[in-house]
């Protein structure tokens, strides 16, 4: 099951995520400090994220 949304995910490079109204403040407030849409803050958070089988990316 991972494989196919992963494939999935990657033919549409998009992923939904939920967020709190806090965690959506904190977000704008990091974009708008290193001048960088919502979007780069979320793709950087998302290449820190180890692996399913434990690997840093």
């Amino acid at each position: 099951m991972y494989s196919a949304l992963y494939s999935d995910m990657a033919r549409t490079n998009t992923l939904p995520i939920r967020l709190t109204d806090l965690e959506l403040a904190k977000l704008k407030a990091e974009a708008e400090r290193q001048d960088i849409s919502m979007s780069e803050v979320i793709r950087a958070w998302i290449n820190v994220l180890p692996e399913p089988d434990g690997k840093r990316r």
